[in-house]
């Protein structure tokens, strides 16, 4: 139980990041200051990509948990 509570605030954490940082990528993009821009947009892709793997880390919890009560 507690490993799930743990897997959703890493995954509310993910998301806020990937999110924070794609707006400064945009607002790095109206500036016109493109490289400062790829580097954030660069680091809010990894920070989705971990999103998307504890997302996938967490159903397999809960099957996995659901699986051992039936």
């Amino acid at each position: 139980m507690n490993n799930t509570n743990e897997l959703k605030t890493q995954i509310r954490a993910y998301s806020a990041q990937a999110s924070q940082f794609s707006k400064e990528a945009m607002a790095e993009f109206a500036n016109d200051n493109f490289e400062q821009g790829r580097v954030l947009m660069k680091k809010a892709n990894e920070a989705g990509k971990s999103y998307r793997k504890l997302i996938e880390q967490l159903k397999r919890s809960s099957e996995n948990q659901t699986d051992s009560v039936a």
